[in-house]
């Protein structure tokens, strides 16, 4: 892990550990920051763990193994049920662990042994995806219960899920988008959007959510539980597996584009 500083200059790094998985995928999980502490999760069998490392000094604050099998999700903190909790998924379970120290809080058990997407939550309750071995979209109590309170077989295994309002909204790896009451995991609605797998997550801007998937495809919906209305649909480039972004009133992409067998990335912003 390197800190380097806004000039360029290395202001510390530090080994935290390997990364050797069983399948050769790469580091998949993103650093993550809360309150001067950088988490890396590291889940491989058998010498994974999930580490908190100060970003001023690069010392190492505060380890948890996790032993179970190779995953890629991002831990994520979230102010859930009253509290700040440090939120991952994957080897079988969800887990909540307090940032500041890493004692747990709460964990549940999940039948998804790998996970890619983060974790998500609402004031109460906390969301997981996850498609291998099995299929399973969750959402468990926050209060310290870990309790099931629903759950589905549908799989939003490499991207994440969005929470907006009272709804639970996802593009699930056959391209279907789903609207689930958060609370009850009752479906509001789903529709197909396209074919060709998801790899990017959906993003929330201005009432709307912006979904791509695999071919490079984007569909724009509205985001409300009455009826899936489509607002526009644009294809850029030959596929797209990273996630849009919005800042201010710009939209940004980065889209993958193939001549004569060779493909090559482009970074796009796009305004009115």
């Amino acid at each position: 892990l390197t800190a380097v500083k806004a000039n360029g200059d290395i202001a510390w790094d530090k080994v935290i550990g390997d990364y050797l998985p069983d399948r050769d995928f790469g580091y998949g999980s993103t650093p993550a920051y809360h309150k001067g502490l950088i988490y890396i999760t590291s889940d491989y069998e058998p010498k994974g763990y999930l580490v908190a490392i100060e970003t001023k000094t690069g010392e190492e604050k505060w380890r948890t193994d996790r032993n179970t099998m190779a995953s890629w999700s991002t831990p994520v903190v979230g102010h859930v049920a009253g509290k700040d909790q440090l939120l991952s998924s994957g080897q079988l379970k969800v887990t909540s662990q307090d940032p500041l120290t890493g004692k747990l809080l709460w964990e549940a058990p999940h039948i998804s042994k790998s996970t890619c997407g983060t974790v998500v939550w609402n004031k109460d309750s906390v969301f997981a995806s996850g498609g291998y071995p099995k299929n399973q979209t969750a959402a468990y109590a926050a209060d310290g219960s870990g309790k099931l309170l629903w759950q589905n077989k549908e799989r939003t295994y490499e991207q994440s899920m969005l929470v907006h309002g009272n709804e639970l909204y996802t593009v699930t790896d056959k391209g279907f988008a789903f609207c689930w009451d958060a609370k009850t995991g009752e479906e509001h609605w789903s529709q197909r959007i396209g074919r060709g797998g998801v790899m990017a997550s959906p993003t929330f801007a201005n009432g709307l959510i912006y979904a791509p998937i695999k071919n490079g495809q984007t569909t724009v919906f509205k985001a409300t539980p009455e009826k899936f209305e489509q607002i526009a649909q644009n294809q850029l480039g030959d596929d797209t597996y990273a996630s849009p972004v919005f800042i201010g009133d710009e939209l940004y992409m980065r889209v993958g584009f193939r001549t004569e067998g060779i493909r090559r990335e482009v970074l796009y912003c796009l305004g009115e």
